[in-house]
């Protein structure tokens, strides 16, 4: 990502390449006036003729209500052999409920059906990271079979894609604030307990801006959790260190910046609510760190930290209403989707009004927030 400014300092637009491609957006002024110096020092290639050949980009669809992100060329040309019986057929869902807890003992794949099983997973991936968090528990589960995979796994894969081209005008809405100078991010997090033949608990979190959602993560994660009171606490902390960094990217552009996370696990609250460690607890870190999976105390001290610090809200969210929980189970999505509809549902997620009546972010540096904690005026030395 890049910055244009005039020779005053002034921001006039942000750009971002992907591959060989470049995206500009102008503020407060024509694209065209944006482009225009640009062409002195950016070469560009041959035109090619996209009437032929494959879309394989992000369609951005702009209105006066705001702006649409989707990838419904590119989901429609989504093809499979011709021996794949029963493509055509339409899904409701990415994966069958309950299927990411289920055990695979399925034979593994030939080496022509690993081939479409990695080719298939990597488009399926493309769209789960650009447009799509309906279907990115599907690729995170399945990247799991990407080294050996099995014959159940190319069923649940196929089904993913027949889903896809089932739903595929879904995306992303991107709607101005009704004030420039504020920001208000409402995040869902949650996390769903691992099984004796993969323990490694599955963290989702998503990020909502005018109620549509924008960041989005579903993934494994590396620690292994022998409690869910643990797999909530580990998943709370990736939560807010994602807030936090896009608070801090968004930072340049609002004066007034509010983030509240959403966590249905009331033990996890509770915790967070008993008050920050003691200095004698604090003296233990060394010792607690080398325990390393045997200690739960350093995700939850730094998830304390973190919110009392940056002023970040933790509020209690039912279960019914945490979308987040769409990422690490394999569930019913029609309360997602339909905030990605060309024509969404207009019902606020939960937190909106919660979360605006917190007080703004506090974005300090570390070691200003040292020097906080400490007390004093000293100057740190490194």
């Amino acid at each position: 990502m890049w910055v244009l400014r005039s020779a005053n300092g002034e921001l006039r637009a942000l750009m971002a390449t992907y591959c060989d491609d470049l995206l500009i957006l102008s503020i407060g002024e024509d694209a065209a006036a944006t482009i225009d110096p640009l062409k002195d020092i950016v070469t560009c290639g041959d035109y090619t003729n996209l009437s032929e050949g494959r879309f394989v980009g992000v369609q951005f669809d702009v209105s006066t209500t705001g702006m649409f992100c989707h990838q419904h060329d590119y989901v429609a040309s989504l093809v499979l052999p011709p021996d794949m019986a029963g493509f055509d057929r339409r899904a409701d869902k990415p994966l069958p409920v309950g299927s990411t807890h289920e055990d695979d003992t399925s034979p593994l794949l030939s080496a022509a059906g690993v081939k479409v099983f990695r080719t298939l997973l990597g488009q399926v991936g493309y769209v789960a990271s650009c447009t799509r968090p309906d279907v990115a528990l599907a690729h995170s589960y399945l990247s799991r079979f990407l080294a050996s995979p099995t014959e159940r796994a190319l069923c649940l894969l196929l089904q993913t894609v027949r889903y896809l081209r089932s739903h595929p005008s879904l995306g992303i809405h991107v709607r101005p604030s009704s004030d420039p100078t504020k920001l208000t991010a409402i995040e869902h997090g949650d996390s769903s307990f691992g099984k004796a033949a993969s323990p490694h608990p599955q963290t989702g979190w998503v990020v909502f801006i005018n109620n549509s959602p924008l960041i989005w993560k579903s993934r494994r994660q590396s620690r292994v959790a022998r409690s869910t009171t643990r797999a909530e606490v580990l998943a709370l902390e990736e939560g807010i260190d994602a807030a936090l960094h896009f608070a801090n990217c968004t930072a340049p552009f609002y004066s007034n910046i509010r983030v509240g996370i959403g966590c249905d696990a009331a033990n996890v609250l509770s915790l967070l609510l008993s008050g920050a460690s003691s200095s004698a607890e604090r003296a233990l870190l060394p010792i607690i760190r080398e325990m390393q999976d045997k200690a739960c105390v350093v995700p939850l001290q730094a998830a304390t930290d973190l919110v009392e610090q940056h002023r970040i809200g933790i509020f209690k969210i039912p279960t019914d209403s945490n979308l987040s929980d769409l990422l690490t189970k394999a569930l019913d999505l029609g309360a997602l989707t339909r905030l990605m509809s060309p024509s969404p549902s207009l019902s606020p997620v939960f937190g909106s009004e919660i979360v605006s009546s917190l007080p703004p972010l506090a974005l300090r540096d570390r070691p200003t927030m040292e020097k906080e904690r400490r007390g004093d005026g000293e100057e740190l030395t490194a």
